[in-house]
């Protein structure tokens, strides 16, 4: 699971790095390491993807603060549906009913806290994420420029190389 995670994010960052790279190397000819890691972080989907769960879990606190909806039951019963005269039988019967489900000891309390709990892990999560991303993204970012002058390094001396 967690060389999984890390396959992931190498290559979220690759394909960043790539794309960012082309955009940028386009506009100005060079992408500098500051900029690769601020876009990397920019366009990291799973940044996006907490801050979202975090917008979700201080929704589901206000929810689990209150109690759940009371339930209404109205009923007839042995209600004549000849004449529709509640007074024809004697046993005709009307029923209401009012049920409200009360949750045990300091259950809504010890929710909404856990949930509280969990929104508060959530910018601590995004910020590890960030610290994982950069030093992947500067790795790479190294490999990219060490190509690059390996590069240009054999096409200026071409000649010694055949």
């Amino acid at each position: 699971m967690f060389v999984l995670r890390n396959f992931y994010v190498v290559c979220i960052a690759v394909l960043l790095l790539f794309v960012t790279t082309s955009k940028t190397l386009a506009a100005d000819g060079r992408l500098t390491l500051d900029e690769a890691v601020q876009q990397a972080i920019a366009n990291d989907p799973w940044l996006i993807a907490n801050q979202n769960n975090e917008a979700a879990i201080l929704a589901r606190i206000v929810a689990a603060e209150v109690l759940p909806d009371p339930k209404f039951n109205v009923g007839l019963m042995n209600f004549p549906t000849d004449t529709f005269n509640y007074a024809q039988e004697p046993m005709t019967q009307i029923s209401a009913r009012v049920s409200q489900m009360l949750p045990r000891g300091d259950t809504l309390a010890l929710n909404s806290h856990r949930l509280r709990l969990q929104s508060h892990q959530m910018p601590l999560l995004r910020e590890d994420r960030k610290a994982k991303v950069s030093p992947i993204v500067t790795q790479l970012w190294l490999d990219a420029l060490k190509a690059s002058y390996s590069i240009k390094l054999i096409e200026g001396n071409r000649v010694l190389f055949e």
